[in-house]
């Protein structure tokens, strides 16, 4: 008999992996099994659009190998829930009892419904193996095209230029990095990048792929006026939705990712949900999900915090980071949210870093930032706690570069 609860975790990415690593630290007493669909142990992803593709890591890093042992991982699927029973069941009908079920399912990449989007000449980037195969492919005068202008398709576009590849990239929309980066950030970034020679095409959606007529490349891109452009290879980075299938199937409250609480609890008191795949309830009512490397780490730490007795709300403010050619780029908070923006230093000192702050209602809701070097993470970091404290700001205050965010946050 376990002298704790045996804690089942689905999926192998790095909320997974903090979870594990939390209930490690505190003690847990109990057993946990990490039912990891990929194959692999749970791995560094951030490596999987930068330095997979450019060359600079050759493999995915391991995330917590002294706890993330064979005898904790096991490669398997698991395609029910049995909650009457507290069981999981996977592929091979091996059925894992559970005293708590983590949902650490992730997210799989959206392909918008046009036509040889989802046929041989284009991918998706999500784990390392296709990391893998998407580097060998970025060789010196290949023809890449992009479908996509979000972080993800411009990381890769940077990859694929630093590999010596020719890249053109497609965005249906008329801003690039809509998400998470106002205009006078993003424009910055998208000069930089026609700066090395990548054609960005900003509402210009593809119509369909291919199998190109000509020697000029394998595939073809037919744009709206009837325009081909040949390719090698198309990547396909226009965002990710949550893995919700299996909580749905089970009964779970679902509404574009699993519902949780402030302590990440499900509406299965036996269950919680992590990562991408989780959708958290904020104290003001609102919900939202975080995509990004740092949230899934602080989800599964939260998490493990809870298992092991300690269920405080998760308050989390996120952060997530880009590397794209010399540029850094860092977002905190929620950009969605900004009804304006104030901003800090200038597109013409990029060693200082160029900064956007997101404002609503008075209160700081988003940092964004772009410099050269590590600059940027000294101003979006101290923002980042500013978005934290939930404090009235003043845009002169945030404007001026001699105002220390931090200290700002810490005085109120």
């Amino acid at each position: 008999m376990t002298a704790g609860p045996q804690v089942v975790v689905v999926g192998g990415g790095p909320a997974a992996a903090a979870l594990v690593h939390g209930l490690h630290r505190g003690g847990h007493e109990g057993s946990v099994v990490v039912l990891a669909g990929e194959g692999c142990t749970p791995y560094d992803r951030t490596a999987v659009s930068k330095g997979l593709l450019t060359g600079e890591v050759p493999a995915a890093p391991e995330l917590f190998p002294e706890v993330l042992t064979a005898d904790v991982v096991r490669h398997a699927d698991v395609v029910e829930i049995d909650r009457a029973a507290r069981e999981v069941v996977t592929g091979d009908g091996d059925r894992i009892g559970f005293d708590r079920l983590v949902l650490a399912t992730g997210a799989a990449p959206r392909v918008p419904p046009v036509p040889g989007l989802d046929g041989p000449h284009a991918s998706t980037l999500r784990d390392a193996a296709e990391a893998t195969v998407l580097a060998e492919r970025l060789r010196p005068g290949a023809r890449l095209v992009v479908v996509g202008a979000g972080l993800i398709g411009l990381e890769v576009a940077a990859a694929a230029r630093v590999r010596g590849a020719s890249v053109t990239v497609l965005e249906a929309a008329p801003t690039a990095l809509g998400r998470v980066l106002p205009t006078a950030v993003s424009e910055v970034v998208l000069s930089r990048h026609a700066d090395e020679g990548i054609d960005v095409r900003l509402g210009t959606p593809p119509s369909a792929v291919v199998s190109s007529s000509s020697s000029s490349g394998q595939a073809a891109i037919v744009l709206a006026d009837g325009t081909e452009l040949p390719a090698d290879h198309v990547l396909v980075a226009t965002g990710v939705a949550p893995r919700t299938d299996l909580a749905a199937a089970a009964g779970l409250a679902v509404d574009d990712g699993v519902l949780v609480d402030e302590r990440l609890v499900t509406s299965d008191p036996a269950i919680m949900a992590i990562g991408d795949v989780a959708r958290v309830r904020a104290a003001d009512g609102t919900t939202t999900r975080h995509e990004a490397y740092t949230p899934a780490m602080a989800m599964g730490q939260h998490a493990a915090r809870t298992i092991l007795g300690e269920p405080t709300r998760f308050v989390d403010v996120p952060w997530s980071w880009s590397d794209q050619l010399d540029l850094s780029i860092q977002v905190a908070g929620w950009p969605d949210r900004a009804d304006r923006w104030v901003i800090r230093g200038s597109a013409e000192d990029l060693e200082a870093g160029l900064f956007a702050f997101g404002v609503r209602d008075g209160r700081l809701v988003a940092a964004t930032g772009v410099s050269r070097g590590r600059q940027v993470g000294r101003i979006v970091r101290g923002a980042q706690a500013l978005v934290a404290a939930g404090l009235d700001v003043d845009d002169a205050a945030l404007a001026d570069p001699s105002t220390d965010l931090r200290r700002l946050a810490r005085t109120g």
